[in-house]
């Protein structure tokens, strides 16, 4: 049986099946937050939106200590700009 026949037989061969999902009203809400946090971080001063900026090019795994040396300010400025996450 070659690869190809082998996902035809199979019960989850169908590799084209697409649902259209409703959006939940939960999922909304969390996008409505992070658009809210979002704006209110390019609404700040130059501190708040080199911080986003940072944590965007980084893409994860950034800490504060590295937050305070790339930003060049103190722990002290950052930190409260930060959720939870990366305290």
């Amino acid at each position: 049986m070659s690869p190809d026949q082998c996902v035809e037989a199979h019960e989850l061969g169908e590799l084209y099946a697409v649902r259209a999902l409703d959006v939940s009203e939960h999922a909304r809400g969390v996008e409505r937050g992070a658009t809210q946090e979002l704006n209110l971080l390019l609404a700040g001063d130059q501190l708040h939106r080199d911080v986003l900026g940072l944590i965007t090019a980084a893409g994860g795994g950034v800490t504060l200590d590295d937050l305070e040396h790339l930003a060049g300010q103190s722990r002290f400025d950052i930190e409260p700009l930060l959720g939870d996450g990366l305290r």
